[in-house]
């Protein structure tokens, strides 16, 4: 879902290929951090469930519009 709305909106857009690009330099340095942090994972897994739902909505109303 994600690769999805990554690919259908937030790399047809240049703020959101600078958020792509910021994503895709911080990455590393939040799994390394997440890795000696079982609690910073479980609170990233909420956020990210959350995150998801909104992708999966957006990308809804896209394709029915």
């Amino acid at each position: 879902m994600l690769r999805a709305y990554r690919d259908a909106v937030l790399l047809r857009r240049r703020w959101g290929r600078i958020l792509v690009a910021a994503y895709y330099l911080v990455a590393p340095m939040g799994c390394r951090i997440m890795a000696r942090s079982p609690a910073t994972v479980a609170g990233v897994r909420r956020m990210l469930c959350v995150v998801v739902t909104r992708c999966e909505r957006s990308l809804c109303d896209r394709r029915s519009s």
